[in-house]
């Protein structure tokens, strides 16, 4: 029996089989292959169709062979996928967006995991309801898909490290992008690198590509890309029904859309240079980063003889008091020479490694991208402390309480203070995710003198309690 096929999107099919009309979805396998197994496995979860506040169950009914391809099929649905709305002027396109954000609110409300959506998964239905194809069977057919299509049908609307409703914010930004510009803010040929570009590049702002938006409008977008701003379902249903109602464009004369398509240019070549000098640090940065302390080490180790040889210490001079102030708030100031020379033997090692470490860090970053992602933590407490979001991070010591125990030819002193450091994780940060943690910290520290200067010989750390933050 002959089928007959019509398209209604670039990746749905519909089909009339015994005079009855049905959904298709090309499964992209064969019928012997080990991912159809997967997908009757899969058969029977379930997709939602949202209409308004209500919520139906669709589900594929099984496989057939259209024009010899494997399909998964199911009742038929009368719509317009999401690739077609993504190509309409942004007048048309916006309203179909609003009932996106109004349908993804709706599956909210009722406890439904924001899932990830891709332009594949979704069909706008004639009746004003919106259909989310069965999530776990398109993830299996686009798995067997090729890169190229995984790559326009997800992974340049998807980003890779957030989930619930900021990955679906971030998602609608994309598209809002694409509706406004007629581009994707974040490609490339692989998935790699779409991903890394929505790490580390800066899109161009869409009023610049194109002159006549609103850069109200522009900068609700960039703020999400930027991490900015965090926009809610709500909010993005609030800020889309206004550009539906106020419009999104403006009338700009000839010499300011050539200026700011002048301006798009430069942008675009700035953003392109640092992205790359952002992925050169981050391919090599390890690389480098070790052979970099290899050598600040070795210059440390050979600075330090020759230095204890031959010149005075910093603190020469100093009250053992100053001596233990001038220990703790060199940390802020990542001024390894001044604790090296406070201490003797083995005491406050692991302090001053540290510190060794993150000023590496910081000559590092200041050399590739021109700023040091380290704040210090006195100064972080001077500005109120302030949250800080991904990469910048506090390093040093805040409240800082310095008491005399015992005196005598060989002072003990008690401190405390806030120790505020980069949390220690294995998986790579998640971008604007905060990347500071706090402790409480109780010292107790033993002195005496060496060459008649006051240093530490001992540091017993009695405290280290993780901060309520």
């Amino acid at each position: 029996m002959s089928n007959k096929t019509i398209e209604i999107g670039e990746r749905y099919i519909s089909f009339k089989q015994k005079d009855e009309t049905f959904l298709g979805i090309p499964a992209g396998i064969g019928g012997g292959h080990h991912a159809l197994k997967a997908l009757t496995s899969l058969k029977n979860q379930p997709g939602w169709i949202v209409k308004e506040n209500a919520i139906e169950e669709w589900r594929f009914m099984g496989f057939t062979r259209v024009n010899d391809e494997v399909c998964l099929y199911g009742p038929y649905r009368e719509g317009k996928a999401l690739d077609e709305v993504l190509a309409l002027d942004p007048e048309q396109a916006l309203p179909y967006i609003k009932s996106l954000i109004e349908s993804l609110k709706v599956l909210k409300d009722r406890s439904f995991e924001l899932f990830s959506f891709e332009s594949d998964t979704v069909l706008f239905l004639d009746d004003g309801g919106i259909f989310f194809f069965p999530r776990p069977i398109m993830s299996k057919i686009r798995n067997s898909r090729s890169e190229d299509y995984r790559i326009r049908a997800y992974e340049t609307i998807t980003h890779p490290y957030l989930d619930g409703e900021k990955r679906s914010g971030f998602t609608i930004a994309i598209l809002l992008y694409k509706i406004l510009t007629g581009e994707y803010p974040f490609t490339d040929t692989t998935q790699d690198g779409v991903r890394a570009k929505i790490r580390n590049l800066d899109a161009v702002s869409p009023y610049l590509v194109r002159p006549k938006l609103k850069k109200e409008a522009s900068d609700v977008i960039m703020d999400t890309f930027s991490k900015a701003k965090s926009y809610t379902l709500e909010d993005w249903n609030r800020i889309v029904s206004s550009w539906i109602q106020n419009g999104i464009f403006r009338e700009v004369s000839k010499e300011e859309q050539e200026l700011l398509l002048s301006r798009a240019q430069e942008q675009e070549e700035k953003s392109e240079r640092a992205f790359q000098k952002k992925l050169f640090w981050e391919k090599n940065g390890k690389l480098i980063l070790f052979i970099s302390i290899i050598v600040v080490v070795a210059g440390f180790v050979i600075g330090s003889f020759v230095k204890n040889a031959l010149a005075p210490r910093v603190t020469k001079g100093y009250s053992a008091h100053q001596v233990v102030n001038a220990y703790y708030t060199s940390i802020n100031s990542l001024d390894h020479m001044t604790m090296e020379d406070s201490v003797i033997k083995k005491a406050g090692k692991a302090d001053i490694n540290e510190v060794v470490h993150l000023y590496v860090i910081g000559k590092q970053t200041m050399a590739y991208e021109g700023r040091s992602y380290i704040i210090p933590g006195d100064k972080w407490a001077e500005d109120g402390r302030p949250d800080l979001v991904a990469p910048l991070f506090v390093y040093g010591v805040v409240d800082l309480n310095v008491t005399e125990e015992r005196g005598g030819p060989e002072p003990v002193y008690t401190v405390t203070y806030e120790k505020w450091s980069r949390k220690v994780s294995e998986t790579k940060p998640v971008p604007g995710e905060k990347l500071y943690t706090g402790y409480k910290v109780k010292d107790r520290l033993f002195m005496k003198q060496d060459k008649e200067d006051w240093v530490i010989f001992r540091m017993d750390r009695l405290e280290y309690v993780p901060l309520e933050q």
